[in-house]
């Protein structure tokens, strides 16, 4: 999949940046480029009406959907067999390909979505677009414990969107950057899946801002490139306790630490509500009622909640309840990464290991 998302991104390969400094080059657009305007988060998209996916609801109320393809995406989806060797330093395909219809494509191939997923296999490559289009990005949850419902990334979207990033770091790496924002051809795969970017959750539109964002330096690169929004559903429960420990035990035990902790907690989201929804889900409300020491509306206790059903995921049988607190607290765990990067604690939990 990366020898696909690097020639995805080199239709928007900009020049060599010669400007340096700490502001982050995420962007520099070049009259040259077939998108002039930066697309940025405050823009109206141009947004395609989604129609029925074929598939139905799965095993705990999954939905998908499938939109058009507007012409401007199109453009930059049929690709030239060249684009393949824009980037430097990233090495060539093995083996044989050919071109059809401008697109790169493997003599006979058809399109596997297990091979194409596997980094190490030149033969899994197949176009961007039979990639999205093969993958629902955007998937429609029914939040269990509630009457709700929640649309959240798929763990494809979550790992195209950081290899992405991560090619988009490569880049920089040797002088690279875009004529348009990272945001854009995220954006565009997003659309072709069949998602509506409109339904995207809270911590992932937060992700796309950041990269629009004016007041980005080099070092926050490390921040984009492990965004809590990129992380697998499997591993958040990993994250999150790695992170509570942080916070609540590593910086508590010396007054500059604490001072770092009450900071950090003073910051995180849900503070007036966060009780009063685990009450409200009745897969939550198991956790929150039988304990000794009662919860109150804190923000140390929210996590202390968080960690004790992390802590005992398969204490009432419910396999689903990762999810469940995910589509609670979108950007409680977002909330904490941030402030651990901006307060230097953050590449100390290694969160970079955490994304396979």
């Amino acid at each position: 999949m990366g020898n696909v998302l690097r020639c995805f991104l080199g239709c928007f390969e900009g020049e060599e940046d010669h400007v340096g400094g700490e502001h982050y080059p995420y962007c520099r657009p070049i009259s040259s480029s077939p998108y002039q305007q930066p697309y940025y988060s405050h823009d109206q998209p141009s947004i395609i009406p989604p129609r029925p996916h074929q598939q139905g609801l799965g095993s705990h109320g999954v939905t998908v959907a499938t939109a058009g393809v507007a012409a401007q995406d199109q453009y930059i989806l049929n690709f030239k067999s060249t684009s393949m060797d824009v980037v430097p330093n990233f090495g060539h395909l093995q083996g044989s390909t050919e071109v059809v219809g401008n697109k790169v494509v493997p003599p006979g191939y058809q399109c596997n979505t297990e091979d194409i997923d596997d980094e190490s296999s030149a033969e899994g490559l197949c176009d961007a677009e039979s990639y999205a289009k093969a993958n629902a990005m955007l998937v429609q949850v029914l939040v269990l414990g509630t009457t709700k419902t929640f649309w959240r990334l798929s763990d494809k979207a979550t790992r195209i969107s950081r290899k992405l990033a991560l090619i988009l770091r490569s880049y920089h790496s040797v002088g690279k950057y875009l004529s348009s924002f990272l945001q854009r051809p995220i954006q565009v795969l997003i659309r072709i899946s069949g998602g509506d970017i409109t339904n995207l959750p809270p911590d992932y539109k937060e992700f796309l801002a950041l990269l629009v964002s004016n007041t980005l330096t080099m070092k926050d690169e490390f921040l984009i490139v492990n965004n809590s929004a990129l992380l697998p559903m499997s591993n958040r429960t990993e994250v999150f306790l790695m992170l509570y420990d942080r916070i609540v035990t590593y910086l508590g035990r010396t007054a500059v630490g604490q001072a770092k902790k009450n900071k950090i907690l003073s910051k995180l989201p849900y503070k007036k509500d966060w009780l009063d929804t685990a009450i409200a889900n009745t897969q939550i409300n198991q956790w929150v009622i039988n304990v000794k020491q009662q919860y109150k509306m804190t923000q140390l206790d929210q996590l202390r909640l968080n960690r004790n059903v992390r802590s005992h995921l398969r204490q009432y049988n419910d396999e689903n309840i990762e999810e469940i607190l995910y589509c609670e607290w979108p950007e409680l765990l977002m909330g904490m990464v941030k402030m651990l990067h901006k307060l230097g604690e953050l590449q100390d939990t290694h969160i970079q290991n955490k994304f396979g």
